[in-house]
């Protein structure tokens, strides 16, 4: 699965409030600057997802160890796989058969 990270929006979120449909409670783990904006590790259960924020002096939700709400558009998710997959999405998939690196 790959998810766009322009397709992800990060807010502050209070540690213990309940996920909304296609949002995820995390915890920030690690913030790198990059320029424009902030490339953010996230704890999400036993997982992690990278994503980017932009650089907001005055509500600065980018912080380490603080908790976040991570939403993402469903339109910005891609299934890979083979030809099967394709067979199974109705042919939609964006598999193109090369490695994506």
């Amino acid at each position: 699965m790959l998810i766009d990270e322009k397709g992800i929006s990060i807010s502050g979120f209070p540690s213990g409030e309940a996920a909304t449909q296609n949002s995820f409670q995390g915890v920030i783990t690690e913030r790198v600057f990059r320029g424009d904006g902030y490339e953010l590790r996230v704890q999400v259960g036993q997982g992690e997802l990278y994503c980017q924020a932009s650089v907001d002096p005055v509500n600065d939700l980018t912080r380490p160890g603080q908790h976040v709400a991570l939403s993402i558009d469903p339109n910005a998710i891609r299934f890979l796989g083979g030809a099967d997959q394709l067979a199974r999405d109705g042919g939609t998939s964006t598999y193109s058969g090369e490695s994506q690196q």
